[in-house]
Parts: C-alpha cells; structure tokens; sequence
C-alpha cells in the first residue's frame, strides 16, 4: 500500500520544532520551495510476504513532498541539483536562482514504526549571485551545478558548492548560546567600552553564557575561482579531506581546501586545434578509498580511470571503461545517446554507476570490458528516436529530453533557459508544412552537424495515412536545395554528416 504526504510551505512552520520556525518563516524559503523536492525512501509494505516462502520484496513509495505542486514555478526555483552528506542525516538543494536549501532528518520519524525518513527545512542561504565576465562579454549565472559534502570533523557543517565559475566553501553551524554583556573585550574593556588598564585587572572575569534561540548559520570560508575557462560541471572531495577536483568540459583541477588562488591542471583534452575536438568531459569523481585514484567520463560514452602517482598531469588513463557497440544496434544516434551524464563509485570502491541517455549501467573496476550490469531506463523510446529534435549543446550541459506518456506522447526539451513542448515551440526550426501535423525540423550549427528530418509523430503513432502531395513532395525537394546551398556556403568538413529528407 503506497502512501503520500505532503508538506506545502506557505510562510508557517510545518514542523513541530519551535527552535527553526523562524527559519522557516524566511522568504528565501518559501521562493525556494516553490520547487519540487521528492524524497523517496524504502520501507516495508504490508503486503510483504516475510515467510520463508515469500520473495521479500521491497515497495517503494513517496515519503514526502516538500514544496507546492503547482505548475507555475519560476526559472530561479527550479531545483538544479541534491546531495545527502555521508551519514544521510542532512540533505542540500541548490536551485538555478543560487540558493541552497538544507533539510535535516527528523529523529522522531528514524524510530517512528514503520520507519520514515522524513526531512524538515534546517537551513537556507544565497549561495551564488549573477555576475558579469567584463573582458569575455560573458553573462555567468547563479545557477547550483554541483554540491559536495566535506566529512564532519566538529560541530560544525562543510559544504562545497559551485556554478559555472566560482567554488565556495560554506561552513554551517549552530548557535544555541549567547555571551551576556560586551562579547568583544570582556577582559580588556569596560562596560561603558573604554580599554581598562591591565595594571588594574585583579581578576580573570568569565563570561556568562545564557541560552538563546537555536540559529543556523552559513558562512563562506574560501572562495575559489578564475581556474576554469569553462563551465564547471563536477566536484568532488578527495577521500584525505584535504583536496578536491574541479572539472569542467575540457579540463580537471585539483585544489587544496586551505589555499584559494592556486590549482594544478591533472587533465587536459584540449586539443592545439578545437577543429580536432571529438569529446568533451562530463563529469569526474574522486574514489571514496584510494586518494590518488580517480575516474572521468566523457561525451563519447568512455569512462577513464586514472592515477596521479603515474604523472603529475594524467593524460595517459590506467584503465578505459567502454561498452563494445553491436553492429547491429547502431544507428545514427548512437554517438549522441552513448555520453554519459554522470558517475559514481560505491562506497568501497569496488563498483562504479553510469548513467547515459537511455540506461544505468554497473560497472566492476576489475573488468574493463563492458559492465555487469544495465538497467534499461526509457528503453521503449529508443525506436522513436527519428521523431526527435536532438539538441547537442543540451546533451552537453546535462539536459534531458523527457517523453511523457500520454494518450498523444509529448516531447518537453529542457534547455538552458526554458521548459516547453516541442509542439509548443515558435519555429523558425520547426516548420509546419501541412495541417496534418507533418512537421519539417534540422539544426545548423558551427561545424557540429547537420540534421535534417521530416517528423511524422503524430501520424506514425495513431496510424493514420499521410497523403503526399505534388505540392508537398516540392516543398521537401526545395528544403533539400536549400540545405545543400548553405553546405557549400559554410564549406563544411567532409566527416559532417548530412540526413536528408527522405521522399
């Protein structure tokens, strides 16, 4: 039996903890509710069968919602990226507006039975705020890529967080006690504030601590930037505590907490001409035991496992992780669905988790070859790929394209500044040449590709008999004539691949 509880924030504690109404009661928090968080969990259901006969099966079921579910929600409170810290008592949002939300457990819900990890709001912060790139003439965002927990070492919380440009170290911490009387000088000055003579101190005065109402402070310690000529899309902490990586699409840096103006280049794909680029990186994780090992993945479905005891810059790898593509399966989106959206690396290091475009794959660091497992994610869709609008610089950036079911299926890009159905769109790239819903798209890029096809979704999936016209089949040829005009005018390179309309 699945169960679902929301919490909606609208300005008053919804929780029982009357030390963190106030925070709750902060705007920043209800803008940044206006998200949608879901926090599942595994428990028990009751139609669990736990006899020796039965197969144990654990449901999975929604624990929680927190934030309204309307669907007018703003570009800034858009949840951008999660992360629990390593124990799962504290969980971090970032949002594209640049605030990061943290939510810690509830104790009373770890030993309520059946168990239920539930979250309340412990804190909330403006992480990054917009800024301008003067000499590149460049708009850099606010929006949260990536947020990585430090090990607690003291009361205290560690956070690192990162958009396009900037890395801040954010240190958490609770405040429950207040110092009575001049906090500042309490030995050397006296109440009126005037310095006392030291000759005249007799005696050591302590402070008087009085309690007060628990506050939740966020503080940046380091900030570290002008490393990355491009966008920032990974972070992850070293297993010393001591350092951590950067990387961006083509590069990796290693940093040290404790110094800010200064990094090491450990990989670098940059090719002396960008004509030659072939693949970009996409994401980069330190192993969680060995500190000198680390893995990166790339645009073109490869995973690099690497060794900084080798060479103090890693362009040579210790070992590739890649999956032998099948003749039979490969098609002319196989190098687009074959990038790799992000990694990870269990706990003891022992096994490693791909994510691409259609599939999770599980891979075992002993075995190169191909991966010991794969989960088909949205495996029915990969016969539709024709009926799709791909756009390369979204797959770089980590966008998905997202079908949902429905009695006529929806297509929704998320890009870089909007969340809309393809049907929805203003085409000057998506042209309607017939009233039956026959759609014409391709993209031009610079020196990318060119893709050129005649989308017929809506037809081909009811069924229905497209009728071809003189008038339509002359359309299409001038389509193609137009497309091979712009070929010669761009002077394209012979390895571009071009689709035409098929008649």
């Amino acid at each position: 039996m699945k169960y679902q509880e929301k919490h909606i924030f609208n300005g008053k504690s919804t929780f029982n903890s009357p030390k963190r109404s106030r925070i709750s009661n902060s705007p920043l928090v209800n803008r940044v509710m206006a998200g949608t968080l879901d926090c599942s969990s595994p428990r028990q259901s009751k139609s669990i069968d736990h006899s020796p006969a039965g197969n144990g099966d654990v449901q999975w079921s929604f624990s929680q919602v927190k934030g309204t579910l309307d669907d007018d929600v703003t570009e800034a409170d858009i949840i951008s990226c999660v992360e629990f810290n390593h124990d799962g008592e504290l969980l971090a949002t970032g949002d594209k507006g640049g605030r990061v939300v943290i939510f810690q457990r509830d104790p009373v819900s770890k030993t309520a039975l059946p168990k239920r990890g539930e979250y309340n709001v412990y804190s909330t912060f403006q992480s990054h705020e917009p800024e301008f790139d003067y000499l590149k003439s460049l708009e850099i965002e606010e929006k949260i890529n990536k947020i990585r927990w430090l090990r607690r070492k003291n009361p205290a919380h560690f956070l690192l967080s990162t958009n396009d440009k900037t890395i801040k170290l954010w240190k958490v911490s609770e405040r429950d006690k207040r110092v009575e009387g001049n906090e500042a000088g309490y030995n050397t000055k006296s109440e009126s504030g005037s310095l006392i003579d030291p000759v005249t101190v007799s005696a050591l005065r302590v402070p008087i601590i009085k309690p007060m109402e628990l506050m939740v402070e966020a503080s940046p310690r380091r900030i570290f930037a002008n490393a990355h000529t491009y966008h920032i899309n990974s972070i992850s902490v070293n297993s010393d505590q001591e350092t951590y990586l950067s990387a961006d699409d083509l590069r990796i840096n290693l940093w040290h907490l404790e110094i800010t103006d200064q990094s090491f280049n450990i990989v670098d794909i940059k090719p002396t001409n960008m004509e030659e680029l072939t693949e970009v990186i996409t994401a980069a994780e330190f192993h969680p035991v060995e500190c000198n090992l680390f893995v990166y993945s790339s645009s073109k479905g490869t995973i690099r496992l690497c060794d900084m005891r080798a060479a103090a810059l890693c362009d040579r790898h210790a070992k590739l992780f890649e999956e032998p593509e099948s003749p039979t399966t490969r098609s002319f989106f196989s190098e687009i669905i074959s990038s790799i959206s992000d990694v990870k690396l269990s706990n003891n290091g022992r096994y490693m988790i791909s994510r691409d475009y259609l599939s999770v794959k599980v891979w075992d660091l002993h075995m190169e070859s191909k991966p010991i497992e794969t989960y088909p994610d949205i495996e029915h869709f990969s016969t539709h790929f024709h009926h799709v609008h791909f756009r390369t610089e979204d797959l770089m950036l980590k966008n998905r394209i997202v079908l949902r079911e429905r009695a006529e299926p929806t297509i929704y890009k998320l890009s870089k500044y909007r969340k809309e159905p393809y049907s929805n769109l203003e085409p000057t790239r998506n042209e309607k040449l017939a009233d039956n819903e026959i759609h014409f798209e391709h993209i031009l890029k610079e020196k990318d590709l060119i893709i050129e096809f005649l989308d017929q979704k809506y037809s081909k999936i009811q069924g229905l008999q497209v009728e071809e016209s003189e008038e339509f089949r002359k359309q299409i040829e001038d389509k193609n004539r137009e497309l091979e005009n712009k070929l010669r005018q761009k002077d394209l390179d012979t390895k571009v691949r071009v689709s035409k309309i098929p008649i």
